[in-house]
């Protein structure tokens, strides 16, 4: 889509601080997790898992821009505007069965600062993340090249 149209909208340009993870760090920690030495610990036991390196959105968008190496632009959109576009979205979207593009929560999670304290799993399962954000980009972006 990226691609399609050359740019992105963003809700304030994509400065919200996010805290991302890459698929295969929480594949560690649920076996992390599973291993007998967490035996010990409450059952259904929660714990924050990321990659523990927020980034602005912005910053993640561009990098899996220029990973990918296409033209694209990132736009700041005014939160208020894409947030009444989601819930219009929502709200005409009941009607079909595919799920809108956009949603309030969605739009929400790109305006708003998410960050995530993983100690607990840091001192309870020994969880550190086995790949970088930078990392866990560029290999996204190879994943979604045309083969």
């Amino acid at each position: 889509m990226m691609q399609h149209y050359g740019s992105v909208l963003l809700p304030r340009g994509g400065s919200a601080l996010v805290d991302m993870t890459y698929y295969e760090n929480a594949v560690h920690a649920m076996w992390l997790a599973s291993q007998p030495a967490c035996d010990h610990l409450p059952s259904a036991r929660a714990w924050n898992i990321s990659n523990g390196e927020p980034r602005t959105l912005r910053s993640i968008v561009q990098k899996l821009i220029d990973e990918l190496g296409i033209k694209c632009r990132i736009r700041s959109v005014p939160y208020p505007m894409l947030d009444i576009i989601a819930r219009s979205m929502e709200r005409f979207g009941d009607k079909t069965a595919k799920e809108p593009a956009f949603t309030h929560y969605g739009v929400s999670k790109l305006n708003f600062d998410f960050t995530l304290d993983i100690t607990r799993a840091q001192d309870e399962l020994g969880y550190q993340p086995v790949v970088t954000l930078d990392d866990g980009i560029v290999r996204t972006a190879a994943a979604s090249r045309p083969r």
